[in-house]
């Protein structure tokens, strides 16, 4: 078993105004100190805007979602950044970080 240790950046695009941010997670821990969100303006993140405030994380055990429930709403047709840090385990189970492999149309596995 393998640790990874990762950071990615996702940008979202809120369709409806909402306080909370939903991302599916399994095998994965996040560090929820790392966490910031930002709007996004024309396609890039000011680095003079204020990160937004994070009221609470969670995490649905269930369904496997990492909840980040904010002070206020985010606003519908804006596009924001979610920056995250994480540690996987790279598995062979089809969850979280798991190895795959495809055929080429010629024949080589990749």
């Amino acid at each position: 078993m393998h640790f990874l240790f990762q950071q990615v950046t996702i940008i979202i695009k809120c369709v409806e105004s909402t306080n909370e941010i939903y991302l599916h997670i399994n095998d994965l821990t996040i560090n929820n100190s790392s966490i910031v969100i930002k709007e996004v303006i024309q396609n890039q993140t000011t680095d003079d805007l204020k990160p937004l405030q994070i009221e609470s994380l969670r995490i649905d055990q269930n369904s496997h979602f990492f909840i980040i429930n904010l002070r206020d709403n985010l606003k519908a047709t804006y596009s924001y950044s979610v920056y995250i840090e994480y540690k996987g385990n790279l598995n062979n189970d089809l969850r979280g970080f798991y190895r795959s492999s495809f055929k080429t149309p010629q024949g080589e596995t990749k």
